[in-house]
């Protein structure tokens, strides 16, 4: 078997004995049952490390787990290495240690070796604590996780940025186990510092729940934040969570200071909690050398590309440094830290909505581009390429680099240039037209508008933030209540609608209900329907979705999330943000009012003249439910994240029982204005249909209902017979003849009474 040209590296002097087989194969045989010496018995080379390297790959890649083993046991019964700096020996402990975790009894003569290193030598195995815990939390053993890390931490306990590199590569894994396996360690451990480096990561990556859960830990066990590292989710949980207290540290890093002590606050400024802008421009100069007001991009780059600082506090730097652009070095630290398309277009999207430009180099508008198309691979070889982004600016240096490349053959440049070259003039046109479509927004350019998105839509190019925003406002202008919308017009406002709602950046939830209420008032509940659900699958495919964030309008957020003015029109919040949550988008368009509308306006329209559904069908979509189709339309919406708490069916119960009341005693009282069908329709039929569309028992008792239909027509005719007396009284005030006849009798006549005269 021929030995890896990357092994020999570690083997140093005995690197001709590698490729020897037979030699070898006599040499690694170190069991000690047989009586002629070898090599590792010589005592010029019981410590020699490149030595033990040679006859440890050689018996692993002979014997897997019993030739690792057979050396392991040839050192314990030896004892003679402890060589544990270099390569060589981070190669022969790693090889052994990551093959042992997997096998108790091995891991057990480990952790045998490793005391007696220590206490012999004061040397320690390398990575032996961290290596077995990974293990055990990668393979979900929270028993053995926790008795392993109590039996290695006396002599092989972690520093404190080794243990919180470790919870941090782990904690975002939702998995039970592994959660409780996390927990299990922090609790054991000494270190309790990791407020600031588990929360914001947990938030900035969209893990919402973990983020909450983890903060309220921590904060049990006095780990509270020691920078502003945390700052957007507590400010984020101010504003949709205000029930939940925080204490003084929390608040103060959230920029919320009411019920803060006096004695708190100057506290914590003293410990450098207070004071944003100061505490941010000290570490920004104190790091790097990087003045208030001024930036320097390779200075940046290193800024953003720090692991011990998140980029959501990086960026604040930028914001509160009164910077509005970054340089494409620093763009490329934050796209290298964010790894995947979908999170490199969440923190352009953050960049934008901040006010902060990336420029408009070629190197900046290529991430864009290939970022958007999702083009990963080109987009990884941008980013690890070694061409300085100032060449994609040269185009004299770019002939070079593809005169060099057809010279050597090495195409990978070449298509990298190349591959630059279009995604500028893509994104390019990407920018033109996003302006074009806001300038035929603003001409009213109706029919140019919508070419103009389902061009975009087709060819994959998004729309910005500041385009949705302008569309938002252009709807809620345009269908205000006071002004007529004729049914052409309402159809080009739905496909606006649907066009934005593809995108990232979703409408104003004013602008959707603002068209929501205009459909229904226009008897259009096809389109009704077919909006609200697609509205809600929308929100529904972002929640299920890898993207960290949901982009939410700046008109949808609460007031305390605005009060910065970090974000000129959207902001960015967790997607997990439950759909149920009462400040959630969803909850905010289908709200009680337009529930009730809903129903009022699926008994009212003129569909109810068709027939029941066919009861060998069994009905589906809302519109086989004839009057009960808006009843339908709120079960889909129940069961797909609108909330209807005990007080909210309560109402639209009645609603629904007035709502049909009034259509059965219509029908009854006229039925020369009611379809035939309805007025032979029974209210245990009606009933039926109505707690079918809602899925369960929705409507009262038979009994009860036809009580309720009889009232409704009481008062409805009793209040027809006023109406009709007030209209006689009426008439007898207008004409005097009718006037007279009522004071005299029936028998009285005109004509005789002038007669009289």
């Amino acid at each position: 078997m021929k030995v890896p040209q990357s092994k020999l590296a570690h083997y140093g002097k005995w690197q001709r004995l590698a490729t020897q087989y037979q030699e070898l194969k006599r040499e690694s045989d170190i069991s000690g049952e047989i009586g002629q010496p070898r090599l590792v018995d010589d005592p010029a080379n019981v410590n020699d490390i490149d030595l033990w390297n040679v006859i440890l790959n050689f018996r692993y890649r002979q014997d897997g787990y019993r030739g690792m083993s057979a050396v392991l046991q040839a050192l314990r019964a030896r004892k003679v290495l402890w060589e544990v700096r270099g390569p060589s020996a981070a190669a022969f402990w790693g090889t052994i240690l990551n093959e042992a975790v997997l096998h108790e009894d091995a891991l057990l003569s480990v952790w045998e070796y490793a005391e007696w290193l220590y206490e012999a030598h004061g040397v320690r195995w390398p990575k032996l604590h961290e290596t077995v815990l990974t293990s055990f939390i990668s393979r979900k053993v929270p028993k053995e996780a926790i008795q392993w890390h109590i039996r290695l931490s006396p002599n092989y306990g972690l520093d404190a940025t080794t243990f919180g590199q470790l919870l941090q590569r782990f904690v975002s894994d939702p998995d039970p186990g592994v959660q409780e396996i996390l927990w299990g360690l922090y609790q054991t451990s000494k270190h309790h510092q990791l407020y600031d480096s588990i929360v914001p990561k947990l938030y900035s990556e969209g893990h919402l729940s973990l983020a909450r859960t983890w903060r309220f830990r921590l904060t049990v066990y006095g780990d509270h934040p020691e920078s502003f590292a945390a700052r957007p989710f507590l400010r984020f949980m101010a504003g949709y969570f205000p029930r939940v207290t925080m204490d003084s540290r929390e608040a103060l890093a959230a920029g919320v200071r009411e019920g803060v002590s006096e004695d708190a606050d100057k506290l914590a400024q003293l410990e450098g909690v207070g004071g944003y802008r100061q505490l941010i421009n000290r570490i920004h100069g104190r790091t790097f050398g990087i003045k208030e007001k001024t930036y320097n991009d390779t200075l940046g780059a290193r800024w953003f590309a720090s692991s011990w600082i998140s980029v959501d506090l990086a960026l604040d730097v930028v914001r509160f440094l009164g910077l509005d652009r970054i340089g494409p070095l620093s763009l490329q630290s934050i796209a290298l830290r964010e790894g995947h398309p979908d999170r490199i277009l969440e923190r352009l999207d953050q960049l934008e909505v901040s006010g902060i430009s990336i420029g408009d180099s070629s190197y900046a508008k290529a991430i864009r581009h290939f970022a958007t198309m999702d083009d990963h691979e080109t987009l990884m070889d941008l980013l690890h390429s070694d061409l300085h982004p100032d060449v994609f600016e040269d185009p004299a240096m770019q002939n070079e680099i593809l005169k060099l490349a057809m010279r050597s053959g090495n195409w990978k440049p070449y298509r990298l240039v190349l591959s630059v070259k279009l995604a500028v003039s893509l994104d390019a046109l990407a920018l033109e037209s996003n302006r074009l479509a806001v300038a035929s927004l603003t001409t009213g350019d109706k029919q140019t508008t919508i070419r103009m998105l389902e061009d975009m839509h087709r060819r994959g190019v998004q729309i910005l933030p500041s385009t949705s925003d302008a569309i938002s406002m252009h709807i809620i202008t345009s269908l205000a209540p006071h002004k007529r919308v004729d049914r052409a017009e309402l159809g080009h406002y739905v496909a606006l609608c649907r066009l934005v709602m593809a995108t990232r950046f979703p409408l104003a939830t004013e602008a959707l209900k603002t068209l929501l209420l205009n459909l229904g008032r226009g008897g259009r509940l096809e389109e009704l329907e077919r909006v609200s659900l697609e509205i809600l699958q929308r929100y529904s495919a972002v929640r299920n979705s890898t993207r960290p964030t949901l982009n939410i309008h700046r008109l949808d957020v609460p007031d305390l999330l605005n009060e910065e003015q970090i974000y000129s029109s959207f902001q960015l919040i967790p997607r997990e943000l439950n759909l149920r949550h009462d400040l959630h988008p969803i909850q905010r368009i289908f709200e009680r009012d337009l529930q009730h509308n809903i129903i009022h306006w699926s008994f009212t329209a003129r569909h109810v003249s068709q027939q029941l559904p066919n009861s060998a069908k069994k009905p589906r979509e809302p519109v086989d439910f004839s009057f009960a189709r808006g009843i339908r339309l709120l079960a889909l919406l129940r069961d797909n994240g609108v909330v209807f708490d005990i007080d909210d069916v309560k109402q639209l119960r009645r609603v629904v029982e007035l709502n049909l009341a009034t259509l059965l005693s219509n029908s009854q009282g006229k039925p020369s204005e009611a379809p035939r069908w309805i007025s032979q329709l029974g209210v245990e039929q009606a009933k039926a249909l109505c707690d079918e569309a809602w899925g369960k028992e929705l409507l009262p008792p038979v009994r009860k209902l036809q009580e309720h239909v009889e009232a409704v027509g009481e008062k409805t005719r009793a209040r027809l017979a006023v109406s009709g007396n007030r209209m006689t009284r009426n008439r007898t005030q207008l004409d005097p003849r009718i006037r007279i006849m009522k004071t005299v009798g029936p028998t009285w006549s005109l004509e005789a009474h002038l007669k009289k005269r």
